[in-house]
């Protein structure tokens, strides 16, 4: 376990490795949404903690209608995201919407996130 540190900046809490190492430049994140806040951080910490992402950041407030908190877990490329889907497979009322990279646009996002993600949750 390489540890982590938490902090808040405007509407997100943050949790980063502890290493003072300059990050790998950010391809985009995995986008995780939940109404259990707690869960998500849990979640983050572990991804951080094994390295899976380099840095995570969990909405202070509920996001959605459905007063869902987004969780972001950063990192330079989508790669493992069907891993990532199969650990939170038992995290019941945990949800995937998806990976955005720098190259994808928000429309390209939700057309993704309502067809193809729908299909790894059931």
């Amino acid at each position: 376990m390489k540890g982590f540190r938490n902090y808040v900046e405007g509407a997100w809490e943050w949790i980063e490795p502890r290493s003072s190492a300059p990050y790998p430049e950010d391809g985009g994140h995995h986008l995780l949404l939940g109404t259990d806040r707690q869960a998500l951080l849990e979640i983050a910490r572990e991804e951080v903690n094994a390295l899976r992402a380099m840095a995570a950041r969990i909405s202070l407030e509920p996001v959605t209608a459905r007063r869902e908190y987004a969780c972001c877990l950063h990192a330079r490329h989508a790669r493992g995201e069907g891993a990532l889907i199969h650990r939170l497979g038992i995290n019941q009322g945990i949800r995937y919407g998806g990976w955005m990279g720098k190259g994808c646009t928000i429309g390209d996002f939700y057309r993704t996130l309502c067809t193809s993600k729908e299909e790894l949750l059931r």
